[in-house]
Parts: structure tokens; sequence; C-alpha cells
């Protein structure tokens, strides 16, 4: 339950704002200036992007890109992505060949595409 301040319910920016924190410590597990979005940040609180679209926008960032997703195999991505994003381990081998074969053909994008959508 939302926090009340002086009789009325947070403003939709300030639930933004903590959607924002949120997102960050659950895909860079921290939320460092360094990792900061502001185009990102800005076009979400603006109601421009909904937050799947800010989770896409940070996948794809050239942060988590150099620092994850080139520093790792494809196996180990999806692994990270699916635990971040989904929340779960996942679910077989054949699962995770899947999605191999999904970054090896069309790249990382399409499947993030794929698995936000």
């Amino acid at each position: 339950m939302a926090c009340m301040q002086g009789g009325s319910a947070p403003s939709d920016r300030d639930e933004r704002k903590a959607v924002i924190e949120r997102s960050y410590k659950q895909i860079f597990f921290h939320a460092l200036k360094v990792d900061r979005e502001p185009y990102l940040e800005s076009q979400y609180l603006n109601g421009s992007i909904t937050v799947r679209d800010f989770i896409r926008g940070l996948l794809l960032s050239e942060r988590f890109l150099s620092d994850y997703y080139h520093c790792n195999s494809n196996y180990r991505m999806i692994d990270q992505v699916i635990g971040r994003v989904l929340g779960r381990l996942v679910y077989s081998n054949e699962e995770r060949l899947r999605w191999s074969i999904v970054i090896a053909e069309r790249g990382f994008t399409a499947f993030v595409d794929q698995l936000l959508d």
C-alpha cells in the first residue's frame, strides 16, 4: 500500500520515479549514477513509454551491452536476462537452446523484444 503524505496519495510522478529506481536495481542490481539513462527516464516520466519499454531500453543500453552482454556467453545472458526480467530460472536446456538460436540468428535485440513481448 502506498504511503500517504498530508492525506493524499503520492503523485503519479513519484510512483514513476520509484519504478525507475526499482527497474535499475532489477536490471543492474544497483542504481548508480553512471548507469542512468536520462533520456529513457524522461520518456517514462512524461508517459511517452511504458515500463516494458523502459526495461527494454535498459537492456539494450550501451551500459548493459558493454558491461554484461559483451562479457558473457549467450547461455549466461539468457539465464541472467530471464532471471532479472521475469524473476525466474530458465525452465530447461531446451528453452536455453531456443533463446540461444534467436540470439545467434537474429541478435540480442530480437531476444529482448521477444522476451518482453
